[in-house]
């Protein structure tokens, strides 16, 4: 269940599964919502989407060895796109990777968790690298619609399991 299921309902959310994780569907009026996205901006609860940490010391190395993109130069707040493929070019998985102070966050499709912490896992051999399911741990909002110039986005969001309140600002 999505971590903000209950506020989901309290919008009149209707929820479907994607590969097996509850995701928001519309909340009764998909054209509305659609002709709303396209007028202004909206926010996506993207939290259905898998996620894992690569830590220790040698994971940056270990995870540039693995993917089709340059790891290795990341710096920490930096991400980009890569593909997790087998050794004969096949397409495990798409990932979004993002480089923090501490960990590597890997963001792909929901469902793949098991495959792509099987694949990762099947090449640390002695490599310090833990690989942890965090879908649990992590929420994932995105905040789509046309560019306007000159407007602010504004979030705060309180969290469920804490008394820590996440607050971000960006100019759109």
């Amino acid at each position: 269940m999505l971590a903000l299921h209950d506020f989901h309902v309290r919008l009149g959310g209707r929820f479907t599964t994607v590969n097996g994780s509850e995701a928001v569907e519309d909340y009764g009026d998909a054209a509305a919502e659609y002709r709303a996205l396209r007028e202004t901006a909206g926010i996506f609860d993207l939290s259905f989407r898998s996620r894992i940490c690569l830590l220790g010391a040698d994971r940056q190395k270990f995870l540039n060895g693995q993917v089709t993109n340059n790891i290795k130069d990341l710096m920490p707040g930096e991400g980009c796109y890569a593909a997790l493929i087998t050794a004969k070019g096949k397409m495990q998985s798409d990932l979004r990777v993002f480089r923090l102070a501490e960990e590597i966050l890997l963001d792909f499709e929901p469902g793949l968790t098991q495959l792509v912490t099987e694949r990762l896992e099947k090449y640390v051999i002695a490599d310090d690298v833990q690989i942890i399911d965090v879908a649990a741990h992590y929420g994932l909002l995105s905040v789509q619609g046309p560019p306007r110039g000159g407007i602010g986005c504004r979030a705060e969001f309180g969290n469920h399991n804490s008394n820590k309140t996440i607050r971000a600002h960006e100019n759109c």
